[in-house]
């Protein structure tokens, strides 16, 4: 390792420099008051300082230039010039060297001027002054009170034991010791070092650490009061509005609602009803009060609280869907169509989704068919549901799958189309009439004649149809007795009467036979 500061080898484990007995500084110290400390001792720090330990003066004048060239350091003795070496020992000296490898001032009071040198030293007992522009390694010691400016130069160092004054600019690195008091600018450096008396400085930042403390719990404070004040005009915007709210149609069905859930249904209907004052056109008042009569198992009044209110507002959409969602509700769909069937058309055209189309039907029931017929429903809204024996569909009907055979006779149909919602459309409702051939009258054997034996009387029952006859002479019915089965003939005359008739009632001509037995 090298001293940093006279560029001395230093053994291992060694903590002082032999030759200028520099401290060996490992990691720099970094006080956080130096740079408070620069900006007031830079420009007092730039010009030479004087000692006072010793009682030796020294006078230097220096001339700088930029090349380092020319030169003058003058005392009492002598001058030198342009020499690479310049020793001057006892009393007062003055040495010039310019471009010169090695200078040295020994003893007494001295000046020196070094320019563009890599090594300088001055060393002695007395005051001394040191400047050096642009060398690498510059030390300044003794015993006396010291100044040393070192300008580009990468170490420097001013040690003693007196009063010391230290500039250092541009340096990488830079210390000032001593046993004295101490003061040191360091600027630019990449490592930094000042140690020595620094209570007072201490104290300055304590009080401004304090000052600054009380201006952060000024503040706050006030930002606590203005939270405060902001918060009581927050609550009493909030109690303002509440109070509006609460007198309001909307306050009014909220407080209706509440009650309801509480199952406080007195003060919900009280609720309701004052909302319905303050409004008559909404619906979330009347519907509301339904629910009142709903909880309290009385769907008629609140099926009548709808009827009555469309009765007198027929236009009011609102009021229809209100009630067209109470159907729903209550599980009567049916009542939606129901109530659509004399509703104004401004009503099925704020109210789509509640609109479903009827089926339609296959066949024509204007048209008397001659042979059994199969007729289809179709619906591209939702499933359809019918009935056969005229009774009215709702949502709980035979639902269509297959074609509906239509027989002999009337043929009464009636469907409804209920969407994905449940809403079941209008019930539309069709007769259909099937007539088929019919004979004109049964064929009966044996025919008319007198018979001197037991004969049996038979008539031919075509396929659909069936028989009933007399033997009084009376005209048969669907009264008199069916024919079942071949009957003898009685003895004696005999006027026998027999008919057919279809299943649907269609009845046929009757054929009659006299018979005589004797």
């Amino acid at each position: 390792m090298r001293c940093r500061y006279c560029g001395a080898n230093i053994p291992d484990g060694i903590l002082h420099c032999k030759e200028c007995g520099g401290e060996v500084q490992i990691v720099p110290d970094y006080n956080p008051l130096e740079d408070m400390l620069a900006a007031h001792v830079k420009d007092a720090l730039k010009n030479s300082h004087k000692a006072s330990k010793g009682g030796v003066r020294s006078r230097a004048n220096a001339e700088y230039g930029n090349s380092g060239r020319t030169a003058a350091l003058r005392s009492d003795s002598m001058r030198g010039a342009e020499g690479r070496t310049s020793a001057i020992g006892s009393g007062g000296r003055t040495g010039y060297m310019d471009g010169g490898r090695t200078s040295a001032m020994r003893s007494g009071g001295r000046t020196g001027y070094i320019d563009g040198g890599r090594t300088s030293a001055m060393r002695g007992g007395g005051s001394r002054t040191g400047y050096m522009d642009g060398g690498r390694t510059s030390a300044m010691r003794g015993g006396g009170g010291r100044t040393g400016y070192i300008d580009g130069g990468r170490t420097s160092a001013m040690r003693g034991g007196g009063g010391r004054t230290g500039y250092i600019d541009g340096g990488r690195t830079s210390a000032m010791r001593g046993g004295g008091s101490r003061t040191g600018y360091i600027t630019d450096g990449r490592s930094r070092r000042y140690t020595g008396n620094t209570a007072m400085l201490q104290e300055e930042w304590e009080a401004q650490r304090k000052q600054a403390e009380r201006r952060k719990a000024l503040k706050k404070k006030k930002r606590r009061k203005a939270l405060s004040v902001l918060f009581f005009l927050i609550v009493i915007v909030l109690g303002i509005l509440a109070g509006l709210f609460i007198n309001s149609y909307a306050g009014k069905v909220y407080l209706g609602n509440r009650a309801l859930r509480n199952g406080e249904y007195t003060k919900a209907e009280e609720y309701f009803q004052r909302a319905i004052g303050k409004d008559k056109k909404k619906a979330e008042g009347y519907a509301g009060l339904s629910k009142v009569y709903i909880a309290q198992n009385d769907v008629n009044s609140a099926e009548k609280l709808f009827l009555d209110v469309i009765e007198e507002q027929p236009e009011n959409v609102a009021v229809y869907e209100a009630a067209f969602e109470f159907y729903l509700d209550t599980k009567q769909p049916m009542g939606i169509p129901a109530l659509f069937k004399d509703a104004k058309s401004i009503v099925s055209e704020e109210l789509p989704d509640y609109v479903v189309h009827e089926p339609e039907f296959s066949l024509d029931d204007t048209e008397t068919y001659d042979d059994v017929q199969q007729l289809t429903l179709t619906s591209k809204e939702g499933e359809i549901r019918y009935t056969t024996d005229g009774s009215m569909p709702d949502t709980q009907s035979t639902v269509f799958t297959e074609p509906i055979q239509l027989g002999e006779g009337s043929n009464v149909i009636k469907a409804i189309v209920v969407n994905k919602e449940g809403v079941p459309s209008q019930t539309s409702e069709k007769e259909f009439t099937v007539e088929l051939p019919i004979e004109d009258a049964p064929a009966v054997s044996p025919s008319t004649g007198q018979y001197d034996s037991e004969r049996l009387i038979e008539i031919k029952v075509p396929e659909g149809y069936t028989a009933y006859y007399t033997i009084d002479g009376t005209d048969p019915t669907t009264a008199s007795t069916p024919y079942k089965d071949a009957l003898k003939m009685p003895k004696g005359e005999t006027l026998f009467k027999a008919i057919l008739v279809t299943k649907s009632g269609r009845v046929s001509g009757i054929t009659t036979r006299n018979y005589v037995r004797e």
